[in-house]
């Protein structure tokens, strides 16, 4: 249906919440500005972030992905989304971790 819009999100590697974007449906091999828009924000930050810099499966659906196609966008969209996923995993355990060594220091300092 050349109306129907859909949802597509990313995640912000910055504070983790979905940013929305709406796909608008378009004739085969039709790119809008608007569709293409998630593919360059991907970009964007695949290469600003050093932890995705050398992800290299994401540079390559980036690379590769049909800026015309809700479904290889979308797929462009979860594995970005994973990658981003498992660094927020990996940030929330190191701040934990940190804390954790942290008030470990501070107990073995009030007992000497």
């Amino acid at each position: 249906m050349m109306g129907e819009e859909r949802c597509l999100s990313i995640i912000s590697p910055a504070t983790g919440e979905r940013e929305v974007f709406y796909w608008s449906a378009c004739k085969e091999g039709e790119i809008k500005d608007d569709n293409s828009e998630i593919v360059d924000i991907v970009a964007w930050i695949a290469d600003d972030v050093d932890e995705l810099s050398g992800d290299q499966d994401l540079f390559r659906h980036i690379k590769n992905v049909d800026r015309s196609s809700l479904s290889s966008v979308s797929n462009l969209c979860s594995l970005y989304n994973n990658v981003i996923s498992r660094h927020i995993g990996q940030v929330n355990i190191g701040a934990a971790n940190l804390k954790i060594l942290v008030e470990a220091i501070g107990n073995s300092a009030r007992l000497s």
